[in-house]
């Protein structure tokens, strides 16, 4: 539009040195209509678009993540390859809290709801993204879209403020004279594919990739292992200066060949003897000493706050499962999962 408008000032000085008038009013006029009419345009596209963006993720992301959307849409629409820190959670112990409210199922549908508002509060007071809830679970993300790298670490902390969130949340369960729950959940970092995934007609931000049904599988594990937080190698190695981690377990998941090692993490003080403790009653495992990881096993019970109670107790049928089974000597202690 400059141009033209530059070239038609130009034409009329040029032509009035010919002694010609050459009126150019209409030419401007034009030009400065279709000019106002194109930049009005891109205003109200860029308007609901942000509207659009605000829609889409006010109740997934913090208000400073949303701005930074709406200012740049090209994290969402475009994608990216990024290395990410996935979480996904599982309530427990829905099943007695819905028989507990009978037929009023507008009653327990509000329960749900501030018992997803008690565990999304922390991820979006860390920066995090929620890509979505399945049911009583959830799932998000650290370090996409908005940067943070420290995601990892945030995403262990905010795994803990989760935890401490359902504890509150019981309180008000317990006033109403309603089954307290827990929760579940299973961190995992490594490589993912984002961006805006769907159909035409329907879609919605979300990440793919191993790493993120790696973190799917870690915490459906959980309840077995009687853990409330698991954590993959990869989160480990980035985190284990920053939190008291103990190993769980060598696990190759469903689907998989190669194991990983998971570990969870102790919200409390733990003393030096015990920790070394476990670390020698999985060293007993690894050598086919079953006979002494159980009885380690029976000692640590009781340490740890009690929090490893119910691992233990697993762990002790594990042991008395792989003595009836005819193992190699050079068996790595890998357990390959059958379930996922």
């Amino acid at each position: 539009m400059f141009f033209f408008v530059i070239a038609s000032i130009y034409g009329t000085i040029y032509f009035f040195g010919k002694n010609q008038l050459v009126d150019v009013t209409w030419i401007l006029v034009t030009i400065m209509f279709v000019g106002l009419h194109s930049i009005f345009n891109r205003f109200i596209l860029e308007f609901f678009e942000k509207q659009k963006i605000k829609k889409q993720f006010a109740g997934y992301a913090s208000p400073t993540v949303v701005k930074m959307l709406q200012e740049n849409p090209s994290l969402i629409k475009d994608g990216m390859k990024k290395t990410v820190s996935i979480c996904f959670s599982d309530l427990r112990g829905f099943t007695p809290l819905g028989e507990s409210f009978g037929d009023d199922v507008k009653g327990l549908t509000k329960l749900m709801n501030q018992y997803m508002d008690a565990i999304t509060e922390p991820v979006l007071d860390a920066k995090g993204m929620i890509i979505k809830y399945i049911g009583d679970a959830s799932m998000h993300i650290h370090n996409a879209p908005i940067d943070d790298p420290h995601h990892a670490k945030s995403a262990v902390q905010t795994g803990l403020n989760m935890l401490k969130a359902v504890e509150k949340f019981n309180v008000t369960l317990q006033r109403h004279d309603k089954p307290t729950v827990g929760m579940g959940a299973g961190i995992n970092t490594g490589l993912g594919y984002l961006g805006e995934m769907g159909s035409t007609r329907r879609h919605s931000y979300d990440v793919l990739g191993d790493s993120v049904s790696t973190a799917a599988r870690i915490e459906s594990k959980c309840k077995e292992y009687g853990c409330v937080l698991l954590v993959g190698e990869n989160t480990y190695n980035q985190t284990k200066d920053d939190f008291f981690y103990l190993k769980v377990d060598d696990l190759a998941v469903k689907g998989k060949s190669v194991g990983i090692r998971i570990y969870t993490v102790i919200d409390s003080h733990c003393d030096t003897e015990s920790q070394e403790n476990h670390k020698l009653m999985h060293s007993h495992y690894t050598t086919q000493n079953f006979d002494k990881c159980i009885r380690m096993c029976q000692n640590l019970k009781g340490e740890f706050g009690g929090q490893l109670d119910k691992y233990y107790d697993m762990w002790i049928e594990r042991c008395e499962y792989m003595k009836t089974q005819k193992l190699p000597k050079d068996w790595n202690g890998v357990f390959i999962a059958t379930t996922k």
